[in-house]
């Protein structure tokens, strides 16, 4: 473990040392971070007050591969920048399921605004998936909840994420997910990729239909 007294996590420490920041300069990164949370102006315009060598060392340390334009930047994606690497403090300030890192941008599933059962319930349904699988399937239940981006059309309007992940909403994804499985099951049959929906299917959203009933449940717990 490196010797340096910051607020990242385990987690953010382990990925700044895979994008080859050396102690000092996860030091100081761990300082702008610090630096950012105290300053009472926007993300943007705190970034306009780093140096040129300090926005080069947030552009190693988020793994981008172009020099960081602060004017060009969206409010989210200048956030983001100040985030932890970690990706636990990620916002999405839009809602559209896309997380702007600086310019760059990549779908999340479930969304970073999603609860946490949500996201505790994905995690275990796709425990043991390889990277290239994971992502895969986060792409096609992305896809059913926002559209398909193409030229900044084909979206669907995002739903606050308290109706997205209510009961009717995720009873209507799952009706929609399962009926999509049963249309490439009909013209492939039971591929392996289609096996994994399925179990992937059913893991996530019989987690997340057991926390909606034992939350309806301890609505009526008298004991409270």
């Amino acid at each position: 473990m490196l010797n340096i007294d910051t607020t990242l996590s385990v987690s953010s420490l382990n990925k700044l040392q895979i994008r080859n920041l050396n102690e000092t300069e996860i030091s100081d990164f761990a300082d702008i971070l610090k630096q950012a949370n105290e300053d009472l102006n926007t993300p943007k315009a705190f970034l306009k007050s780093l140096t040129t060598d300090e926005l080069q060392l947030v552009k190693k340390a988020n793994s981008l591969a172009s020099t960081i334009n602060v004017d060009s930047l969206s409010a989210e994606g200048a956030q983001n920048l100040l985030s932890q690497p970690d990706g636990s403090d990620l916002v999405d300030l839009n809602n559209d399921g896309i997380v702007e890192i600086g310019e760059s941008r990549s779908i999340h599933f479930p969304p970073v605004n999603a609860p946490l059962h949500v996201k505790t319930a994905w995690n275990k349904a796709t425990e043991g998936l390889d990277w290239a699988e994971k992502a895969r399937i986060e792409l096609t239940l992305h896809s059913m909840v926002y559209g398909f981006n193409i030229n900044g059309s084909g979206t669907k309007e995002a739903l606050a994420p308290e109706e997205q992940w209510n009961k009717t909403n995720i009873d209507a994804l799952s009706e929609y997910a399962y009926s999509n499985l049963e249309f490439r099951v009909n013209l492939e049959g039971w591929s392996d990729y289609n096996k994994q929906l399925n179990d992937v299917y059913d893991k996530f959203f019989t987690s997340i239909l057991q926390h909606n009933t034992n939350a309806s449940l301890s609505e009526f717990d008298v004991s409270k």
